[in-house]
């Protein structure tokens, strides 16, 4: 009969350290793969939208009662990356902005800090975005819907003008 070898705290710290490096790897992917799903604005549909033109009054904060109140900064692709604050909400550049007829963009983390209570908005609520030019602009709640990464028709050019708030669930 052999005689097994006892095993130590020290020789299975290796083995720890490998399983940590797993798990976090796995972590990391998933992250990833769900980051690059969340944002499928499309080029095609980004092209739809007009390039603005001069000075315009883009969005600078956004309220929606105690649910929601957090800064806007721009955003988009730049080299084919999504750009996305980590301490605000980001309006899509090329959407239409508050005040003129079109879809209005906004987009963000699904953070508590951002938009993590969006889907506690009910049909009704009001959200204000206030812009530049300092003007305060209000909408009311029409539809929350959750659909997949793909769904985008809800993103595309509208002849009224329309915020649509996106984020991921």
């Amino acid at each position: 009969m052999a005689k097994r070898k006892k095993t130590t705290k020290s020789s299975r710290f290796p083995i720890f350290l490998i399983a940590i490096g797993l798990v976090l790897t796995g972590l990391w992917g998933t992250h990833r793969y769900f980051y690059n799903r969340s944002l499928s604005l499309s080029d095609a549909l980004l092209a739809t939208y007009s390039q603005k033109r001069g000075q315009v009054a883009l969005p600078i904060h956004i309220t929606a009662g105690e649910k929601i109140k957090i800064p806007v900064v721009e955003g988009g692709k730049i080299n084919g990356v999504w750009t996305v604050s980590a301490t605000a909400a980001n309006h899509v550049l090329n959407s239409a902005i508050p005040g003129e007829s079109g879809n209005i963009i906004i987009y963000g983390h699904n953070t508590l800090k951002i938009f993590g209570n969006i889907q506690s908005l009910t049909q009704g609520d009001i959200i204000q975005v206030r812009t530049t030019d300092g003007v305060l602009h209000k909408y009311k709640v029409t539809i929350t819907r959750i659909v997949s990464p793909a769904q985008t028709d809800l993103l595309a050019p509208a002849k009224t003008e329309v915020l649509t708030l996106y984020s991921c669930t």
